[in-house]
């Protein structure tokens, strides 16, 4: 069982170019993944998400979620609290053998820009290399996703370490990455996560097909 604190952001299309210098301006080594696939399970759950990534079947459920708030100047987010776990796959198992109807597994791609935060006992924010560990940590990511011929891109902050300091640690690198002044504009109503995006989006399609 692995908990998090969570705030992502949402928005239709490609990052702004505005958006790319900020990300790539702020402190912090800056990581590039490479392209990948996820499968994730189709639910009408805003507060559960099953995917396959790669050679596991990973789990992830909400437990609490705050309100839209004021983070810092021109941002709005909503805080939530999730709890995961991850299970490996049968080497010999490319996809999970469930006997579920076509279109129930919804395949996402993914191109994301990481960057790593830790937080000392004393509130200090540092920049962290891979290589490097922290008891309080934050990764914040910039994610291009590709669903059908749709283009969306999110915007995400991921806190672990104590469950006891989840949230300090969450909005101590919040304040800290979003302090300067060409930071980007957020609105709480963009913000949410993985699968509630999933469920607007299903819900768009299906909506389209029945016209």
């Amino acid at each position: 069982m692995y908990p998090t604190m969570e705030l992502r952001w949402f928005l239709p299309g490609p990052p702004p170019e505005s958006i790319q210098n900020w990300f790539q301006s702020i402190e912090g080594a800056e990581t590039n993944e490479a392209n990948r696939e996820d499968r994730y399970l189709s639910l009408p759950l805003a507060t559960l998400g099953i995917k396959q990534r790669q050679d596991a079947i990973e789990i992830k459920q909400r437990i609490a979620k705050g309100k839209v708030q004021r983070l810092t100047k021109g941002i709005k987010g909503q805080v939530e609290q999730w709890v995961k776990w991850s299970f490996p796959l049968d080497g010999q198992q490319s996809q999970p053998n469930l006997t579920l109807p076509p279109g129930t597994w919804i395949t996402i791609q993914k191109s994301r820009q990481l960057k790593r935060y830790g937080v000392l006992p004393d509130g200090t924010v540092t920049a962290m290399a891979d290589s490097e560990t922290a008891e309080q940590s934050c990764t914040l990511e910039l994610t291009n996703l590709w669903l059908a011929e749709q283009q969306w891109y999110s915007l995400g902050l991921e806190a672990s370490g104590p469950e006891d300091h989840l949230g300090e640690t969450l909005m101590q690198v919040t304040q800290a990455v979003f302090s300067g002044s060409d930071a980007p504009l957020l609105k709480g109503k963009d913000s949410y996560g993985y699968p509630k995006w999933l469920t607007r989006l299903l819900k768009e399609f299906k909506s389209r097909l029945s016209v």
